[in-house]
């Protein structure tokens, strides 16, 4: 972690008074909830289950990778808006995986899963 936060720091401001903050999304697997929840950070603005046969609210991760990317993510970019969408349930994706990213991006395109 300290190699990748120094060599992106010259590239990083942590300058917190911009006018609009970044959006980031990340479409991964979801979180841990027992690890973290979102009322701790509040750049977490909202999570979302797009995950084709998974309950509407369930951001559960089966496998870790999206609550890593979620923590590397809250450690580098301190001054983004973050959003999850959890599409991905298990460690390959599934057919309806493509349909599953393509509902987000629809979703975004406009307004995070609003």
């Amino acid at each position: 972690m300290e190699n990748l936060l120094s060599s992106i720091n010259a590239y990083v401001s942590h300058d917190s008074t911009f006018a609009h903050p970044v959006r980031i999304a990340i479409l991964d697997s979801g979180y841990d909830k027992n690890s973290l929840s979102l009322e701790e950070d509040h750049r977490i603005r909202e999570a979302q289950c797009f995950a084709h046969g998974a309950e509407a609210g369930d951001m559960q991760d089966e496998i870790g990778h999206g609550t890593h990317a979620l923590g590397l993510l809250r450690s580098v970019a301190p001054c983004a808006d973050i959003y999850v969408a959890r599409v991905a349930r298990r460690k390959t994706l599934g057919p309806n995986t493509y349909d599953d990213i393509a509902k987000v991006r629809t979703c975004l395109h406009d307004e995070p899963f609003g």
